[in-house]
């Protein structure tokens, strides 16, 4: 059963990986006028969760961010809440930030486990994940050995 349940995993992980669409072409092109652009990205280490985390931006399910894969979001300018929903709830899932016209807002997603007390603290259990805005330079280095994955409409 269990080889039956790890060939499963397997394959779904290739479907993912073949769904793969935004390249690094894709990021370098400008923004298009009028938009604001988020890039939503993940580089987590070998020990790390191998969960897929949907990203939502404003309430809105804009795509999903897994293990060392990048995703990309144009949109108006505006305010926008960018979360993760993740199963154990932590402070700071949610982040607000003001997008401009033709700017790109960096957006890592950091996970890590909770500490053994969190179910008793009521914040639940298993991979904890927390957007960070980050500093553009700082994650432009570190999107340079990503993946690139296809985020959900």
């Amino acid at each position: 059963m269990v080889r039956k349940a790890s060939g499963l995993y397997g394959l779904v992980l290739l479907v993912l990986a073949g769904c793969a669409s935004a390249s690094q072409a894709d990021l370098a092109k400008p923004v298009p006028p009028g938009q604001a652009r988020f890039v939503v990205y993940r580089n987590d280490g070998v020990y790390e969760s191998l969960q897929w985390v949907p990203v939502t931006l404003n309430g809105r399910e804009v795509g999903g961010a897994g293990p060392d894969a990048v995703f990309s979001r144009d949109v108006p300018p505006g305010s926008y809440r960018v979360s993760v929903l993740s199963q154990a709830l932590w402070p700071g899932q949610t982040k607000t930030v003001a997008a401009t016209a033709g700017e790109t807002i960096y957006v890592k997603i950091g996970v890590f486990q909770g500490p053994s007390n969190a179910r008793a603290e009521g914040f639940g259990t298993g991979p904890i994940f927390v957007p960070e805005i980050m500093n553009p330079a700082v994650a432009r280095r570190e999107l340079g050995e990503l993946s690139h994955a296809a985020a959900l409409m």
